[in-house]
């Protein structure tokens, strides 16, 4: 089955295995390889590569964020892989393809939910708030860049 015809959920899903994945190896992967075998054998599309591409190249970027937004007794290491995986793949998702911070918090606790962190739920929901920007507010960043 072609890519293109999964449902952008599916294909989201797609994108957070891999990040997991990642998020497993501690980030020791080789990302050049990750990406081509993305593209080559998973098929991913357009807007799954701008994703992945995005989390690779924003690694630490992504993680220095999420850290700033912890409290000192509770350090970055101790939230679980997949609440790592599901936070990096949101953050990633909404600066690469510019998808609506709604959307990406409701997919984000949708992910939540059905990969068994519910009790991550109001955490990842307190945190990707934070994290990610208003849309007007985005959008004046991107103005001042373009001047």
């Amino acid at each position: 089955m072609m890519n293109n015809k999964l449902p952008r959920w599916k294909k989201r899903l797609q994108v957070f295995n891999l990040i997991y994945e990642d998020v497993l190896e501690n980030h020791n992967t080789n990302s050049q390889e990750i990406i081509k075998n993305a593209f080559e054998k998973l098929e991913c599309d357009h807007f799954q590569m701008k994703i992945i591409e995005h989390y690779f190249a924003n690694y630490e970027k992504a993680v220095e964020l999420i850290k700033s937004y912890l409290l000192p007794t509770w350090p970055y290491e101790r939230i679980s892989p997949v609440t790592r995986a599901i936070l990096l793949t949101a953050y990633s998702e909404y600066y690469s393809v510019n998808t609506d911070k709604p959307v990406i918090i409701n997919e984000a606790l949708k992910t939540c939910v059905t990969r068994g962190v519910v009790r991550d739920k109001k955490f990842i929901n307190a945190l990707l708030d934070k994290i990610l920007i208003s849309t007007s507010d985005k959008q004046k960043e991107n103005d001042a860049k373009n001047e």
